[in-house]
C-alpha cells in the first residue's frame, strides 16, 4: 500500500505465473537389412527410434492497482501480459 500524488490510497498487487509442458516426438523407425516377424527381429533386421521431449515455458504476469479515497474504491486498472 503506498500513496499516489494525488493522495489516494493505492493498493497494487502483482502475480507472476510459470507455466511449463512437454512437447515429445518420436525420432527414427528405420529397417535395416530384413523384416520383422511379431515382436522379435528376423535376418539381421535393425530397428532406431528415440523419445525426446522438449519443455515448453511460458510466463503469464497481472498487475491490479485500486486506488481508493476515505474508503471507497475511486479507480481502478490491471495489465496482463503472456511471454
Amino acid at each position: 500500500m503506498t500513496r499516489d500524488s494525488a493522495g489516494l490510497e493505492t493498493w497494487i498487487y502483482d502475480k507472476l505465473r510459470t507455466e511449463v509442458s512437454s512437447e515429445s516426438s518420436s525420432i527414427g523407425g528405420g529397417l535395416l537389412g530384413g523384416g520383422l516377424v511379431g515382436q522379435g527381429v528376423l535376418g539381421g533386421a535393425v530397428t532406431a527410434s528415440s523419445n525426446t521431449a522438449n519443455q515448453i515455458r511460458s510466463q503469464k504476469t497481472l498487475t491490479v492497482i485500486l486506488k481508493f479515497k476515505n474508503q471507497s474504491l475511486t479507480d481502478f486498472s490491471y495489465n496482463s501480459t503472456s511471454f
